[in-house]
């Protein structure tokens, strides 16, 4: 859930908290160890145990790349996350998409940000996997793109064990790992 509208105003009554939504991701992990699937579905456990086969080195979340939205009104956004005015690129209807695309300050801004350009990833060394994270999210916590997403240590967590496989991996681990690098 992003904190954002009537989701930020309702965050409290809506949303779990960091601590919570590890917790599910630790049963989940726990459950599929011990052979036992808290779901019958193979695509959920495909998406929460396994690395994804086409899994590529990521520079950012995609915004204003992988990902533009455009409002019913013809309004281009980086993402739909992002459709609030201070990131509205440009309109359909005075512009063509591709002359939005290349041109817009806001798109170029956003497209500038790299997970190497992140204060709180850029050493990470996980950093390629989650491409910073989603900047969407972060922004709606903390105020700022730069920042690192409020589920950065769960995403963390979750990354090692895809990358070492099935191993139970706990946080005592991974920053001993960590701090070897």
């Amino acid at each position: 859930m992003v904190k954002k509208g009537r989701g930020r105003d309702n965050a409290e009554l809506l949303a779990l908290t960091p601590e919570e939504i590890e917790e599910v991701w630790d049963r989940i992990h726990k459950n599929r160890i011990a052979g036992e699937l808290l779901t019958g579905e193979e695509g959920f456990y495909m998406e929460v145990t396994r690395m994804p086969p086409n899994m590529t080195r990521k520079l950012n979340c995609g915004a204003a790349s992988a990902v533009i939205s455009i409002d019913a009104n013809g309004d281009v956004y980086p993402c739909h996350l992002l459709m609030e005015e201070r990131f509205r690129a440009g309109n359909l209807r005075k512009n063509s998409f591709w002359r939005i695309y290349t041109t817009s300050p806001i798109l170029h801004e956003i497209r500038s940000i790299t997970v190497d350009k992140k204060p709180k990833c850029c050493k990470c060394p996980l950093k390629y996997f989650c491409g910073g994270g989603c900047m969407a999210d972060a922004y709606y916590i903390t105020g700022s793109l730069l920042d690192a997403p409020p589920l950065c240590r769960m995403s963390r967590k979750w990354m090692w064990r895809m990358i070492w496989g099935q191993l139970d991996i706990s946080d005592n681990d991974i920053k001993e790992f960590e701090s070897t690098l």
